[in-house]
């Protein structure tokens, strides 16, 4: 006669849910880091063409950008670049996973002259959504900081707007 082993029933089943928490854990971190690096490239992206967008923006005429003098970074301006970040960034901004998306000029104070290096720096707050995964891979309030910077040479003006030749 064989051995009958009794208290053992359904130990596969347990096993099977013990190992299953750890499992999906590690699948939902892998799957949130991937999102982030996503998030993270198009930050770099954004950076880039923000600073194609500065290049341009900066110099450009007055009358766009309420008045405001060419080869200086203004608000109005600094808006304009900020378009051209967020645009760059619409699929991960669309859906709410980025958001305050901002754009500072570091080391740039005064006129740009022409030909000068100008620096973008682009910052968002990247939003972490899966469970679990988020506690491990992002801050403790679920989001994470996302910064980037592209330097591109000024498109400076050589002239006055306005002023004939």
């Amino acid at each position: 006669m064989g051995v009958v082993r009794t208290g053992i029933r359904g130990s596969v089943g347990v096993q099977a849910l013990a190992s299953f928490g750890p499992l999906a854990l590690g699948f939902f971190t892998v799957w949130q880091e991937s999102l982030l690096c996503t998030g993270q490239l198009l930050t770099q992206h954004a950076a880039a063409s923000a600073a194609r967008s500065a290049a341009v923006v900066i110099p450009d005429d007055p009358k766009r950008y309420g008045g405001s003098q060419a080869n200086t970074i203004s608000n109005e301006r600094t808006q304009a670049v900020r378009a051209a970040a967020v645009r760059a960034m619409a699929p991960l901004v669309y859906d709410e996973t980025i958001e305050d998306v901002e754009v500072s000029f570091p080391g740039t104070a005064g006129r740009v002259e022409p030909g000068r290096e100008l620096t973008v720096k682009v910052t968002s707050t990247f939003r972490c959504v899966l469970p679990l995964a988020r506690s491990l891979v992002c801050d403790s309030n679920g989001t994470t900081k996302l910064t980037s910077e592209a330097k591109m040479p000024a498109q400076a003006a050589r002239y006055e707007y306005g002023s004939k030749p």
